[in-house]
């Protein structure tokens, strides 16, 4: 989709230069990247999801012509440094570089629709102009300057900010004395009208913490600064001074309206400015720490995208980092997240429902989507939830749109697993044509979904969004006034059901399969897989971040629904019987203050719903294993059967909890011992739950009237972590549930925060 084409309405009124909100008009600007040695990945932490989120911005969001600028600043010390230390002169060096960051953008799907080069020859006629200009208005002076000089970053730093030993605490390297009769720009004169301008314009800076510190910076007095250097032969020279070259920084910067110009005509700063500038967003990819292989925290991007591909580099970098922060990366997480969120949540929805379409109405469908979904309330969810998400994106709060596309995405999950239509086919008649129906209504909401998740994951939307029946030259016509529901038509023929995200193996898996042997049969014996789901960021009601854990999902090439193959023929392969056994998944508990719980357990990767309720017993303490141990009755409950199955867990943790079965019965009363040998019998049961991310206070109240209103106002605590149930089959109980229709009451089950 190209980035120079937009599909999200906005008012006039959003798209003027210095309006009071972010618009994408004409520009964009994004960091014009140093020609370093090394290339893409030591340009520190964010720079390729800075990139990522501007494409993103730029694709989708405004029927406006946007113009995507980026490009290499390619000029300083530090360029001919690197340029010497690999035996290149600078300009052929430069071209090196600059072109891995063009072949880089191409394997991140990142399109631009100007690169400017700061050594292009319509940049020196433009840096020329406004330097004339400066010094006209008589805001350059000469002077001597003396003080520290960090060669890497090309500044001059104050000697109070430095570490030990003089170093530079962005590069870690000693900075060098050095006096020299520079040119400096007289920016203490703007002191006022900065101050005022970024009072005036709050969202003039954003996040809103950036602007604090931008704030801050200016309010402690801003100095002039030298924008020239005698030392450097590797620039543009100064008009009124050969012998010395334009700082990089007064120089790179202005790449942002020279790119505005077409190669070939003749270039004036004028006639940049009159092509769009000042920009509508300019990006700023913030340096933090230094990477480097010798620090051990390096990223190649290319690497990444060789091995897991360009959609799940975009979305995990995009939904796991929100803007103006920094972020973590591991290998565990990045396969866990994407495993959950494509593979499973969007994956595999859509390979359920396609595969059940082509069985029972031949991939074709029966009811336009406006008629299928009259009177059901997940559409209207889904078009609040549409609304939602293009805020977001207007405001580049492109992590939490992805939240929000993933929350259709579990509602979808909800509403096949309650309709259960494979069941419906099979019962004929009216429930056939309601099957028929809820079958459109998931693929209009999947239609939806891949609309919205373009920006984010292009290729893989255009994958589903081809499966649907429409082709790619349709795709690439589509506008956000598209995601109104109603797109899929009575009679719209689906294409061939198969994967259109194929799940995500660590480097011990992909061992482990490419070392199994066939066995005595001549095929491989399958091996049981964990199958959970990673829990998003969360914040306490007092903003502290909360990281929670995340794990494997299920495989992305999962056939259609495990339950419908079960019902049709009995049939069941090795991991679907394993399953049975060992159910993986995530709960959602209520700790309440009388030490009782209440929650769900969704099992995966069937997206099943199960009922916890569990109260504490009441007995004395075995003292070896500390005040916060207690035992748990706990009610595991089928919803759907009103089955239940009782057990007795051990719950240690007041706040944080973990759950778990009883290892052993040393110390405990007799009539405890006999509770627990009466529910257990002679079975191997096993059940572990951690919490992984905890909400308290106001972030818990939310959590609770979303999910568990009945249970509001009653100061609960809520634990969100991995569960595992072993030994018991809850789908063939034959304890019939008292509490099933209690508890369901308390619990919108099926979908976590």
């Amino acid at each position: 989709m190209a980035a120079g084409r937009a599909f999200l309405r906005a008012a006039p009124s959003s798209l003027a230069a210095g309006a009071g909100r972010f618009a994408f008009a004409c520009p964009m600007a994004l960091p014009l990247l140093a020609a370093a040695a090394a290339g893409p990945h030591r340009r520190g932490r964010g720079r390729g999801r800075c990139y990522c989120s501007a494409s993103d911005a730029a694709r989708p969001l405004l029927d406006k012509r946007v113009v995507f600028i980026t490009g290499t600043d390619e000029h300083g010390e530090k360029i001919a440094t690197s340029a010497e230390a690999c035996g290149r002169n600078p300009k052929d060096h430069c071209d090196t570089i600059s072109n891995s960051y063009k072949m880089l953008w191409a394997d991140l799907d990142i399109e631009y629709d100007k690169f400017i080069r700061t050594t292009d020859p319509k940049h020196d006629a433009v840096v020329n102009d406004f330097y004339s200009r400066v010094l006209d208005s008589g805001d350059i002076y000469r002077a001597d300057y003396e003080g520290l000089y960090c060669v890497s970053c090309e500044e001059y730093k104050d000697e109070k900010e430095l570490g030990e030993n003089k170093c530079c605490p962005v590069h870690l390297k000693p900075c060098v004395p050095r006096k020299e009769d520079n040119y400096f720009f007289a920016l203490s004169k703007y002191q006022h009208q900065l101050e005022d301008l970024l009072t005036k314009n709050p969202n003039f800076v954003r996040p809103s913490h950036r602007l604090n510190e931008v704030q801050g910076w200016v309010k402690s007095g801003l100095r002039d600064f030298s924008i020239s250097r005698a030392s450097v032969e590797w620039g543009i020279p100064v008009p009124n001074d050969t012998k010395q070259t334009i700082y990089v920084w007064f120089d790179a910067l202005l790449g942002y309206i020279s790119a505005l110009l077409d190669d070939g005509e003749k270039a004036s700063l004028q006639q940049a400015v009159e092509r769009g500038w000042p920009a509508s967003v300019h990006l700023i990819g913030k340096d933090g720490m230094k990477m480097g292989k010798s620090l051990g925290n390096t990223l190649e991007p290319k690497d990444l995208v060789n091995r897991f591909g360009v959609d799940a580099v975009r979305y995990f970098f995009l939904r796991e980092v929100e803007f103006g922060n920094d972020g973590d990366y591991s290998e565990e997480r990045f396969i866990n997240i994407v495993n959950a969120h494509l593979a499973n949540t969007i994956g595999n929805l859509l390979n359920r429902t396609l595969g059940l379409l082509k069985k029972n109405c031949k991939s074709t469908l029966a009811f336009d989507s406006i008629a299928a979904a009259d009177g059901i309330s997940l559409k209207d969810n889904v078009e609040n939830l549409v609304d939602k998400a293009k805020d977001q994106f207007e405001n580049l709060l492109l992590s939490s749109a992805c939240e929000t596309l993933m929350e259709i995405g579990n509602l979808g999950n909800l509403y096949i697993d309650e309709q259960a239509p494979w069941s419906c086919f099979k019962q004929g008649g009216e429930s056939a044509e309601k099957a028929a129906k809820d079958l459109v209504i998931i693929l209009e909401t999947m239609r939806i979904i891949a609309i919205a998740l373009s920006p984010i994951t292009p290729s893989l939307s255009l994958r589903i969004y081809t499966q649907l029946g429409f082709t790619e030259d349709q795709f690439r016509t589509l506008r956000w006034e598209d995601t109104k529901w109603g797109g899929l038509k009575a009679g719209q023929v689906m294409m061939e059901p198969k994967p259109v995200f194929a799940r995500l193996e660590t480097e011990t898996d992909e061992k482990d399969q490419s070392s199994s042997k066939p066995t005595k049969g001549g095929k491989k014996k399958a091996r049981t897989k964990l199958h959970r789901l990673p829990l998003p960021l969360r914040r306490r009601s007092g903003g502290t971040a909360m990281s929670s854990v995340s794990d494997p999902q299920a495989n992305g090439d999962h056939q259609p629904a495990a339950e419908a193959e079960m019902e049709d023929n009995g049939a069941q392969v090795e991991e679907v019987a394993d399953s049975v056994e060992t159910m993986e998944g995530v709960a959602s508990i209520a700790l309440l203050p009388s030490g009782a719980i209440s929650g769900h357990f969704i099992r995966l990767p069937d997206s099943v719903c199960y009922g916890l309720h569990g109260t504490p017993i009441s007995c004395e303490r075995e003292c070896s294993r500390g005040e916060d141990y207690r035992l748990i009755k706990l009610s595991i409950i089928d919803f759907k059967n009103k089955r239940e199955k009782v057990v007795v867990v051990e719950c240690r943790g007041h706040d944080a909890a973990r759950l778990q079965n009883i290892d052993h019965l040393h110390g405990w009363e007799d009539d405890i011992v006999g509770l627990v040998e009466k529910k257990h019998g002679n079975q191997k049961f096993s059940l572990s739950f951690e919490c992984e991310t905890l909400k308290a206070d106001k972030a818990a109240e939310e959590h609770i009237s979303k999910y568990m209103p009945n249970l509001r106002g009653l100061d609960a605590i809520v634990n969100i972590g991995k569960m595992s149930i072993s030994g018991i089959n809850l789908d063939k109980d034959d304890e019939p549930s008292e509490n099933a229709a209690i508890l369901q009451e308390h619990l919108m089950y099926g979908a976590l925060a």
